[in-house]
């Protein structure tokens, strides 16, 4: 996935481990689209990366 733009975002994907938990306010923080969202929380899960949302769209721990 390329990684351009949301500079903390990309600071917060490198600070994180397997078994951590990313919390974002909305999805829409984590890509520019639908289909890039998507990928991203693909990615994120095969790297064992927990992914909520406060807008209660998703909570992968759940």
């Amino acid at each position: 996935m390329k990684e351009v733009g949301r500079p903390q975002l990309q600071i917060a994907l490198a600070a994180i481990d397997e078994g951590d938990e990313l919390v974002v306010v909305k999805l829409n923080r984590l890509e520019r689209n639908q289909v890039e969202v998507i990928a991203r929380l693909h990615d994120l899960q095969k790297q064992g990366i927990h992914i909520k949302a406060l807008d209660g769209l998703i909570n992968t721990r759940a």
